[in-house]
C-alpha cells in the first residue's frame, strides 16, 4: 500500500439512548417532558476517516438532534489523544433527528443527559478507532440527483427550487434545495464500499415517545436490503425545510424514505469518478443572530 494513495475507513457504533431520558425536538413545558418509552430503530455514530499522504481527516455523523460546541471540542481532544489525528481535522455533525436526545442545551426542548453525553463521547472515539483499522485504498465517486416529493419549505405556500437558482437570485426569494448529494467510496473486497450522503430535510416525521433516526433510518434499511450498502446520512436541515410533499405537514416516513432512496440509488449508480492530489479542511466562524423568546417557541 503506497503512503500517498487515498484511503478511507469507516467505523460504526451503536448509541441507542436508554429509556427514560428526554427526547428533543418539540417544545414541552416542565412536567410534560417527552421521555423515551421505546426504541423504534437503533441509533448510531458513524465515523469516516480519509487519509492522503500524512493528512488525516475525520467526519463523524451522529444520529442525535444536535451537539454543542463544547461537546465537539471535547470529542476532538479525546479522539486526537486516542488516535493521533489532529483535533482540528475532526468534524462532528448531527442528523438532527427529532426522535433522539440533545447533546446541547435546549430550554424546554429536551434536557441534556450528562450520562448519555459522556457515553456518546466515548463511543465516538471507538468509532474513529474502528475507522482507522478499516483504512483501505478507495476510488472516490460523486453523484447527485433531484429528490421528487422529498421536501418542502414549510414557511410559505410557494417557493422556487434550485432549478431556477442563478447568479441573479436574491435572499429575498424563498428557495428550496431538492438535490441529494452522495459520496461513494469504491473499495476492493473483502472491504465494504462506503456511501455518505446529504439531503436538505428535517428528520421530523415522528412525534411519539419512541427513539430512532427518523426517515434516514428507513432509507438506510432500504439501501442495505436492496443495494447492500449501509449509508451514512451527513446532516439534516435545522431551518424551514420539512420532509415530504407537505401532506402531512411533518412528512410521511414511508413516502419520504422511498423518495430519498430512489434518488440515492440513482446518485450512486450514476456517480462520476473524481481524482485529487490533496485534502484540505476549510472552515469559518458563523455568528448566530439573536433570537427572541417568541421566535424560539416556533423553532423546530
Amino acid at each position: 500500500m503506497s503512503d500517498d494513495s487515498f484511503q478511507v475507513g469507516e467505523g460504526v457504533v451503536e448509541i441507542t439512548p436508554p429509556l427514560g431520558i428526554e427526547m428533543a425536538g418539540f417544545h414541552k413545558p416542565p412536567g410534560n417532558e417527552r421521555r423515551i418509552t421505546g426504541i423504534r430503530q437503533p441509533t448510531f455514530a458513524r465515523a469516516l476517516l480519509m487519509r492522503l499522504g500524512r493528512t488525516q481527516v475525520v467526519i463523524v455523523s451522529l444520529e442525535v438532534i444536535g451537539v454543542s460546541r463544547a461537546f465537539a471540542q471535547r470529542v476532538q481532544k479525546l479522539v486526537s489523544r486516542k488516535t493521533g489525528i489532529s483535533a482540528s481535522n475532526i468534524r462532528l455533525c448531527a442528523t438532527h433527528s427529532h426522535s433522539t436526545p440533545a447533546l446541547l442545551f435546549l430550554r424546554q426542548w429536551g434536557a441534556e443527559s450528562e450520562k448519555y453525553r459522556d457515553f456518546v463521547a466515548g463511543k465516538i472515539a471507538g468509532a474513529v478507532e474502528l475507522a482507522k483499522k478499516d483504512l483501505a485504498p478507495a476510488d472516490t465517486y460523486v453523484g447527485s440527483e433531484r429528490v421528487v416529493g422529498g421536501n418542502f419549505n414549510r414557511t410559505v405556500k410557494t417557493w422556487k427550487t434550485d432549478e431556477k437558482f442563478n447568479t441573479e437570485s436574491t435572499d429575498n426569494e424563498r428557495w428550496l434545495d431538492t438535490i441529494l448529494h452522495a459520496l461513494y467510496f469504491l473499495r476492493e473486497k473483502p472491504k465494504r464500499s462506503l456511501v455518505w450522503y446529504y439531503f436538505s430535510a428535517h428528520p421530523v416525521c415522528y412525534t411519539d415517545d419512541k427513539a430512532g433516526p427518523d426517515w434516514p433510518g428507513i432509507v438506510a434499511e432500504k439501501l442495505k436490503q436492496r443495494d447492500e450498502f449501509e449509508p451514512a446520512y451527513l446532516q439534516g436541515h435545522a431551518g424551514d425545510v420539512n420532509p415530504g410533499n407537505g401532506r402531512p405537514w411533518l412528512g410521511d416516513p414511508e413516502q419520504v424514505s422511498e423518495a430519498v432512496y430512489n434518488a440515492l440509488h440513482h446518485a450512486i449508480n450514476h456517480s462520476t469518478l473524481v481524482r485529487f492530489n490533496d485534502i484540505r479542511l476549510i472552515h469559518s466562524e458563523h455568528v448566530r443572530p439573536a433570537i427572541s423568546p417568541t421566535a424560539v417557541i416556533g423553532w423546530g
